[in-house]
């Protein structure tokens, strides 16, 4: 049976996994609403089929579905990927799921259930109502019969990110935002990211990507790849929007250390060359409704190679058909040498929704 804990991880000697440890599976939820995603969500749903098809090669994948669209997922999606009906407001797994702690001792996992209000609730939230997507990490959790804990904090798991070794790295815009964790100090939050992450030392960048719409969620722009080694989304054009808050992540990281007092290393990931920007077509064919960011031709996504996926034994990155694609491929082949690095044709489709390939994705780490 499934238990909600009163006590925290960190207290009961669990800690965050890193995403390059053995995995159980990989969690992903259906797209299907047409305020988030153009054309009916249809392009949408035909780049998740070949996600998921690629993911299931290496790991078992299970696919959150609508009551509404089970039987479509059902349908298109390959046999060998579980399906499993939840209510749903929206398909951003990374931000919905639990995250996973895991008692090295012991071998088990549990989940940790943080607060959800759809990105900074009515004051700057994406959507409303997100009462349904709020409750997936606790469905999750007693799908896999896991016990878990219920955090107080507001986080999406898209904003932060750990090296498995007593390390989060996030940003001041997003978890210090009156929009997710009013009345709290910075310190007040970090002690609370240390209980429920079971980590020593927390990493604050001030900012994300100018553009992301979450408000700077950490994995577009930062991410571990290996204890005390950082890869930074990079460019050296003094004109790109983005240039200021790179280089200063950039500077700040290289000064940082991580919880065991190692300096880290910092990798350079080119970010892509051409912006995602949303066109006339497909601004006609999304059904905004209150409550919702406004897209209008020309409203520029986030494109990041850093937001990518690791399984066991595979990297998939983004793949935008831009010049900078095959950079983006040997540098995480240079930096993921036993693992397969595999491109995910037409990612433009779910960076048009607000989010990539980690952002749609979350993985389960393996018990034992």
């Amino acid at each position: 049976m499934s238990q909600v804990l009163q006590s925290t991880p960190r207290a009961d000697g669990f800690r965050l996994c890193a995403e390059w440890e053995r995995q159980k599976q990989t969690w992903l939820i259906w797209p299907e609403h047409a305020n988030n995603w153009h054309s009916g969500a249809k392009p949408a749903q035909r780049v998740w089929v070949d996600l998921c098809a690629t993911i299931a090669k290496f790991q078992p994948v299970t696919v959150i579905a609508s009551g509404d669209q089970y039987k479509t997922a059902r349908y298109m999606l390959p046999d060998n990927v579980r399906v499993v009906e939840m209510s749903v407001n929206d398909s951003w797994c990374r931000d919905s799921a639990p995250s996973f702690v895991k008692n090295d001792k012991t071998g088990e996992i549990r989940g940790v259930r943080w607060q959800y209000n759809a990105y900074g609730g009515l004051e700057d939230g994406h959507y409303f109502p997100w009462d349904k997507t709020a409750q997936v990490s606790g469905k999750i959790c007693e799908t896999e019969w896991l016990d878990s804990y219920i955090a107080p904090l507001t986080v999406e798991g898209g904003a932060i990110h750990t090296d498995g070794e007593g390390t989060l790295m996030t940003t001041e815009a997003v978890l210090c935002n009156s929009n997710r964790n009013p009345g709290l100090t910075k310190e007040e939050i970090t002690e609370q990211l240390c209980d429920y992450c079971g980590v020593q030392k927390v990493i604050w960048l001030p900012a994300g990507l100018p553009t992301d719409v979450t408000g700077g969620h950490i994995d577009d722009l930062a991410c571990w790849v290996a204890p005390s080694e950082v890869l930074l989304q990079w460019t050296e054009d003094p004109d790109d929007e983005s240039y200021e808050v790179i280089q200063d992540a950039y500077k700040r990281l290289c000064r940082e250390t991580d919880a065991k007092g190692r300096t880290l290393k910092v990798h350079k990931m080119l970010q892509p060359k051409n912006p995602i920007v949303v066109t006339k077509e497909e601004v006609e064919n999304y059904d905004l409704a209150e409550y919702e960011i406004e897209i209008e031709e020309g409203f520029q996504q986030t494109g990041s190679y850093i937001n990518f996926l690791l399984g066991n034994g595979v990297v998939i990155v983004p793949s935008y058909d831009d010049p900078n694609d095959d950079d983006a491929v040997k540098t995480l082949t240079g930096l993921f040498p036993d693992r397969e690095v595999l491109k995910l044709t037409n990612a433009r489709e779910i960076a048009l929704g607000g989010g990539i390939i980690h952002c749609i994705t979350h993985e389960q780490p393996a018990a034992g």
